[in-house]
């Protein structure tokens, strides 16, 4: 009986205890401005193509312009892909602090 118990304490993590509460982690500061920028840049995004669909141009000089802005952007895109991945790497192997919370 106290076996069960035990294992169902180890198994009962702080993010399930502070829902049981009534409690919520504090979220950090990236947290919370991870998906803000993400909307906005979607924003920009949407604009920029109904700006160039309603532009007074034909559709084969559009798609012409639109395709080598697009292979123009792609290698920086890339890189900037790639640095992101390798700052997360780090982040994830860089060693946590082992000194006790208080």
């Amino acid at each position: 009986m106290f076996d069960s118990m035990k294992q169902g304490l180890r198994d009962f993590d702080r993010e399930r205890m502070m829902d049981l509460i009534g409690l919520e982690r504090r979220r950090t500061t990236a947290e919370r401005a991870v998906p803000i920028i993400a909307f906005f840049g979607v924003g920009i995004l949407v604009g920029v193509g109904i700006g160039l669909m309603t532009a007074p141009r034909s559709g084969s000089q559009l798609r012409g312009e639109l395709k080598d802005k697009f292979q123009s952007a792609a290698p920086k895109a890339a890189e900037a892909i790639e640095s992101a991945v390798e700052q997360a790497k780090q982040k994830v192997n860089s060693p946590r602090s082992s000194a006790p919370h208080s």
